[in-house]
């Protein structure tokens, strides 16, 4: 979930308040270390209100009487505004029109800075050409349940990065809130002392942090130890793949090197990858709880990732479905991961959790009970259970996990399933079973396995379907955005493993023709196989439907082998399938956007035009992301 732009240069540009014809290119940028805090002006401010603001005079007067004086009385009058108001106009610029403003003079630079320095952003995969998608210079996040819009800094580059780190003390780090790393330039190298030593310096200094986000994997623990004011972080995302770093910590009841690891008022906590149930433990004994009973009833969003997040389930081999059922199996701590999340480390009670999303865990039904006493499943607004592998233990009579909690989630909006089973598939009566019908996404993904005998005659495989497709049906009122796949597992792959492969709805069944009821639908996400027709016609019937996401390996249809021979082009992958894009939109002329496996096209009227870089910004919109439990 994040965009960010170079602190010494136009990237991250947006339109020039001061003169809207101007582009990037014509203007200067000068990094942040070469801006002096008391320096005289350098230029004065031209017209930065709109042209009928009492502010403003006519835009005649200005092409024929304007003189030097006159630009700077209105520098001087700029000056003379309250320091509210000054910085409200900063927070509506980009940063690169922030770095001109910092020039003007001390007072501008006093009421400029923390606009620059409030939200830091590093992603390097940021592009200055898509900033009015994911990469804006602004983000809207939720607070009490309300938009709330913050003013954001983007950096993509190992210069731009070394640049910042040099230039920042300890006034101007102070100003930081929020800091997240997305993306880091794959040149830095973090086992460099002199950056190391500066990264620390720079956490020593963020005394009013209180978002911490770092998805790339070298994470250092030490970096947390070094913040001063832990008390005001409220959100950890943190990807903490070396691990090595918790090896020594003991499960209980905290380790002495981490008693200063204390956020008592942690609303929002993200862990990738734990690995193993042990090295859980460890994690929530000594970042989450550690010395604080009250993180339990603080806490909004919990999310828990065994592997990371980009290594999806979806593409890898699994254990044996055989395992799933062994007779007079008897589960150990490595395959009940919810007992000894909830059971086995200092966790209590979940009171106020209204999102939560594990990912990769081990579960047997017996556990259901273990996770209602576990957490306020009446609260829940969003549940996302990713790569879950059910276990039938021995003589068990009790029902699946799934139906044992269903009627407790009384305020589910949005849900993500990808649970894994053997003899029965119960997400379909889980869907029915649910109290309430307010889903607004739904993100499926069926694990069809040779254990599920009944999918081997027609009649019994078209009930399955139909079975799916009636439960969906259930929010036709609601439900805006859903996502549908169906994975097979080749059996006897290699000894332990089973292959994960694609597969698609069997065309016997009337499973896109029940969907047609979802009229609400404004995002679809779908594999259609052989079945391009029915899926079309399933677009046709969608009269909100902006956003349509079509993939697997027969999406782009017919391959047409004379693109790329000669003279290939950045575009060639899009050129190869558009003629499927013009498919979809000539049934639907109301879609928007258009993605035919990994090529995106916007629609504009009757025609299509690629677009490249904003995938992300799509995935956000098409599915439940990530950047919507941060």
């Amino acid at each position: 979930m994040i965009n960010q732009y170079s602190l010494n240069s136009p990237i991250g540009y947006s339109k020039n308040p001061y003169n809207p014809t101007q582009s990037p290119q014509s203007t200067s940028s000068s990094a942040l270390a070469e801006v002096p805090r008391g320096s005289s002006p350098h230029f004065a401010i031209p017209r930065f209100s709109a042209p009928d603001s009492p502010l403003n005079t006519s835009e005649s007067y200005y092409s024929h009487h304007s003189t030097p004086q006159d630009y700077n009385d209105r520098a001087t009058n700029f000056q003379d505004l309250p320091f509210e108001v000054r910085s409200r106009v900063a927070a509506e610029l980009s940063q690169y029109d922030c770095v001109r403003l910092l020039t003007v003079s001390k007072t501008v630079y006093s009421s400029t800075i923390a606009r620059l320095y409030e939200h830091i952003i590093i992603d390097q995969q940021f592009d200055r050409f898509n900033n009015e998608k994911e990469y804006g210079y602004k983000k809207i996040t939720m607070q009490d349940g309300q938009p709330v819009a913050s003013s954001c800094t983007y950096i993509n580059s190992a210069f731009a990065f070394k640049r910042f780190l040099q230039s920042t003390n300890a006034h101007t780090t102070s100003l930081i809130r929020r800091f997240d790393c997305v993306d880091l330039p794959d040149s830095l190298n973090l086992y460099d002392h002199q950056l190391h030593d500066q990264l620390l310096r720079l956490f020593e200094h963020m005394c009013l942090l209180s978002q911490l986000v770092w998805l790339n994997d070298n994470f250092r623990l030490e970096y947390l130890h070094q913040l001063p004011h832990k008390h005001l972080v409220s959100t950890l995302v943190l990807n903490i793949k070396f691990s090595n770093y918790l090896s020594e910590l003991e499960p209980l009841p905290y380790h002495e090197d981490c008693k200063g690891l204390v956020f008592p008022n942690l609303v929002n906590f993200q862990i990738q990858p734990f690995q193993n149930s042990s090295k859980l433990v460890r994690i929530v004994n000594n970042l989450l709880v550690n010395n604080n009973p009250n993180v339990s009833d603080n806490l909004d969003t919990l999310v828990l990732s065994r592997y990371q997040r980009r290594d999806s389930t979806s593409t890898m081999t699994l254990p044996n479905c055989d395992e799933l059922m062994a007779p007079g199996r008897s589960l150990g701590p490595k395959d009940e991961n919810i007992t000894v999340l909830f059971k086995g480390s200092r966790l209590r009670y979940l009171s106020n959790l209204t999102c939560l999303s594990l990912d990769n865990l081990s579960v047997s039904p017996r556990e259901a009970r273990t996770f209602i006493e576990s957490v306020n499943l009446a609260g829940l607004d969003t549940l996302v259970l990713r790569g879950i592998l059910e276990y039938l233990v021995g003589n068990d009579r009790c029902q699946p996990f799934l139906l044992e909690i269903a009627q407790h989630l009384t305020s589910l909006k949005h849900l993500s399933l990808d649970h894994r089973q053997a003899l029965v598939d119960s997400v379909p009566e889980f869907l029915l079973c649910l109290p309430a019908r307010k889903l607004e996404s739904l993100d499926l993904v069926i694990r069809n396995n040779p254990t599920k005998d009944y999918l081997d005659h027609g009649d019994r495989e078209r009930e399955y379907y139909d079975d799916y497709a009636r439960a969906i049906g259930l929010f036709r009122n609601t439900l805006t955005r859903l996502s549908f796949e169906v994975r097979e597992e080749v059996h006897g792959y290699n000894d332990t493993n089973n292959l994960n492969i694609l597969q698609c709805v069997p065309a016997h069944t009337s499973f896109y023709t029940q969907l047609q009821q979802l009229t609400h639908l404004r995002c679809l996400r779908v594999s259609p196989g052989e079945q391009v027709e029915e899926v079309a016609l399933l677009v046709q019937r969608l009269p909100l439907l902006v956003m349509l996401d079509i993939f697997g390996n027969k999406a782009g249809g017919a391959p047409n082998l004379g693109l790329g021979m000669v003279h290939p082009t950045i575009y060639d992958e899009w050129f190869k399938v558009q003629h499927v894009a013009l498919l979809y939109l000539q049934y639907n002329p109301k879609l928007e956007y258009i993605r035919i496996n990994q090529c995106i096209f916007e629609c504009n009227g009757p025609n299509i035009e690629p677009r490249n870089g904003i995938s992300r910004w799509f995935d956000g919109k098409i599915r439940l992301s990530r950047s919507e439990l941060a």
